[in-house]
C-alpha cells in the first residue's frame, strides 16, 4: 500500500509542502508530516538493509536533501550492490548536495576499506566522465581523501597503495593534459594574431615556420 508524506521546506518563512508516495511497510500506517530528515531516519536503514537500491536512488529524486549520515549509508551500500542500476544511482547519489565538511566527518567514522572502495570508484569515474561530472567528483575526490588521508599514509595494505597509486596516476594525466592545453592555446593565440594582422608575404613564411617552433 502506497502511503502519502507531505515534505515541507522552508524559503523566506513560507512553508512549501510536497507530498511523496512511499510503502506504508516502510513508513507505517501513522505516517504524517515529516522533514527530510526525519523520512530518511525511517526509510534509509530499511533500504539500506534490503539493499534496495532502486528505492534509495527515488530518493534523491523526491527530497530536496539528504543529510550526510544518510547520504553516506546510500552511498556505501549502493557501491557493494550489484544492482543493475548501480552506476546510475551512485551517480544521482554524488550529485545530491552537502556540505564537505560535514560528510569528511562523517566519512571518518566509516570502515577504511568501505571508504577505500569509495574513493577508488570515484578515481576510476574521474578517468571516464563527462565534463559536466568532473567539478561533483573532484569535490568528492577531495572530502574522501580529507577523511581517510591519515589512514591511508600509515596503511600497508594493498588496497590502500593501489588506491593512491591510481589517484597520483590520474593527476599526472591532468598535469600532461594541462600542459598540452597550455600549448595549443597559445597556438590559438598566434594564429587569431595572423588572421588579425596578416604578414606581408616575404614574412608569411618566417610566421608558419614559427609556429611550429
Amino acid at each position: 500500500m502506497s502511503v502519502p508524506v507531505e515534505v515541507v521546506s522552508w524559503d523566506d518563512g513560507v512553508a512549501d509542502t510536497n507530498t511523496i508516495s512511499y510503502d506504508s511497510d516502510l513508513l507505517g500506517s501513522t505516517a504524517n508530516i515529516e522533514t527530510e530528515e526525519a523520512i530518511c531516519a525511517r526509510v534509509v536503514p530499511e533500504l539500506c538493509a534490503r539493499s534496495d537500491v532502486a528505492g534509495l536512488r527515488q530518493l534523491t529524486t523526491v527530497l530536496s536533501e539528504i543529510p550526510e549520515r544518510f547520504l553516506a549509508d546510500m552511498l556505501l551500500t549502493t557501491l557493494g550492490s550489484t544492482s543493475p542500476v548501480r552506476e546510475e544511482a551512485l551517480d544521482d547519489m554524488l550529485r545530491v548536495p552537502y556540505t564537505p565538511a560535514v560528510m569528511t566527518s562523517e566519512l571518518r567514522r566509516r570502515h577504511l576499506s568501505d571508504v577505500t572502495r569509495l574513493a577508488g570508484y570515484v578515481t576510476k569515474r574521474l578517468q571516464t566522465t563527462e565534463a559536466a561530472m568532473e567539478p561533483v567528483l573532484l569535490e568528492w575526490l577531495t572530502v574522501v581523501v580529507d577523511s581517510q588521508s591519515t589512514s591511508w599514509a600509515l596503511s600497508d595494505g594493498e588496497e590502500a597503495w593501489e588506491l593512491l597509486h591510481a589517484i597520483g596516476e590520474w593527476r599526472n594525466k591532468q598535469e600532461v593534459q594541462a600542459r598540452d592545453l597550455l600549448c595549443l592555446q597559445r597556438e590559438m593565440d598566434q594564429l587569431a594574431a595572423l588572421r588579425k594582422d596578416p604578414p606581408s608575404p616575404p614574412a608569411a613564411d618566417y610566421a608558419v615556420e614559427t609556429l611550429y617552433l
